[in-house]
Formats: structure tokens, C-alpha cells, sequence
């Protein structure tokens, strides 16, 4: 499943935003010049919708998720943070970020959810900061 939603182009190594919004803002752009979304501000709208229904951050890591009509193919964008950042999160506040992007028809962001919980916890977090490529992260995904 992750396979067909993350390659290297989805994945941000370092990011350069030090807060929450400035996050969402650069995978989002991330999603938009790889052709996944057509509407960076439209997709946006939709991802604060949700995050506004319940916090998705858990374990230091966050997962914002929507489902949206600017999405053309669903997708996740990756990105890995070297500091935690403010998410207003009830625990450990997050440095990898996977941003899902799922069409208003279907399920796929349920589908990519579960995909990816099963790969959190710790280690991963640990894995994806020392990695220095992007295709070690890709890696760590779908392996």
C-alpha cells in the first residue's frame, strides 16, 4: 500500500519550517509539484478541517489527513524535522510528519493509516532521523 502512495520526490529530509503551519504549508506544496493535488490552498482548508476535529499526532509522530476534491492521486508526503515542533499535541511533540492525501471518494487514507501505524514507534523515528537520503527513508517505509 505505502508502495504506491510515497516515492524520494514525496519525501523531505530536513525540513526548513520550525512550526506547525509552516509544515503543513511545505508538504502540501510538496504534494502540489509532484501532480498529487491541484489546489495547495483548497487541499490546506481541508487538511485544518480536519486537524480541527482532533489532534493527528501521536508518539512523535504526526499524520495530518484529509480527504479532499484537490486531491488527483492519492499520496503521502514525508517529512522529517531534526527538533521536535509545537503541534499542540497531548504528548511527545513531532519531528516526522507524514502528510496524507486522499480523494473524496474511497477510503485511502484509512488504508494508509493503518499501513503506517504499523510501522511507528520509536525506532522509526530514530531511523528516519539519522538517515541522510531519501531513498533510506522510502526504505524504512515500505520494508
Amino acid at each position: 500500500m505505502i508502495t504506491s502512495l510515497v516515492n524520494t520526490d514525496l519525501i523531505t529530509l530536513d525540513l526548513k519550517s520550525t512550526t506547525k503551519d509552516g509544515v503543513f504549508s511545505e508538504l502540501a506544496e510538496t504534494l502540489l509539484q509532484n501532480g498529487r493535488i491541484n489546489n495547495k490552498e483548497n487541499f490546506l482548508t481541508d487538511i485544518y478541517t480536519r486537524e480541527a476535529q482532533c489532534v493527528t499526532s501521536d508518539m512523535g509522530i504526526a499524520y495530518p489527513h484529509a480527504k479532499s476534491s484537490s486531491v488527483i492521486t492519492p499520496a503521502i508526503a514525508v517529512g522529517v524535522s531534526k527538533e521536535p515542533i509545537e503541534y499542540q499535541a497531548d504528548d511527545e511533540q513531532p519531528s516526522v510528519f507524514f502528510m496524507i492525501a486522499s480523494p473524496e471518494s474511497g477510503d485511502h487514507h484509512i488504508y494508509a493509516l493503518q499501513a503506517l501505524f504499523e510501522k511507528f514507534g520509536d525506532d522509526l523515528i530514530a531511523d528516519m532521523q539519522k538517515a541522510t537520503t531519501k531513498q533510506q527513508i522510502l526504505d524504512l517505509l515500505t520494508n
